[in-house]
């Protein structure tokens, strides 16, 4: 994966390529050619606000795109999460390891079902 995962996220999130270059303050043309990794290098603001416009944080996007190198920015990041996520962490607290292992499974096949993680990359 890379900067192409943008295009397929915008739309399983109904979010048009225009709003995400018009939010992230580029033009349309420089949004495709960071998706065509013709710009390979964006700014980490412009990521930022990629991300942002997608409903995700910079360290999700860089999880979808399969980055292996975090920057160091990105790793100075609050961890930030919101209500319903911890209230889903506090119930993965309370579960046996059979549940939690169940959980495993189900998220790995969810994520490569949507495409979202080639499993031979790690975000760590």
């Amino acid at each position: 994966m890379g900067y192409e995962i943008i295009k397929k996220l915008a739309k399983e999130k109904g979010v048009s390529l225009d709003c995400i270059a018009q939010h992230a303050g580029i033009t349309y043309n420089s949004l495709s050619k960071i998706i065509r990794n013709t710009i390979r290098t964006p700014k980490y603001s412009t990521l930022e606000k990629i991300a942002e416009s997608l409903g995700m944080r910079i360290d999700e996007l860089a999880y979808a795109m399969g980055m292996t190198n975090i920057p160091p920015d990105l790793l100075k990041a609050p961890f930030n999460i919101t209500k319903e996520e911890e209230k889903l962490v506090k119930d993965y607290r309370m579960l046996d390891a059979q549940a939690r292992n169940v959980i495993k499974i189900v998220l790995d096949n969810e994520i490569k079902r949507i495409g979202l993680k080639d499993s031979k990359k790690s975000l760590y």
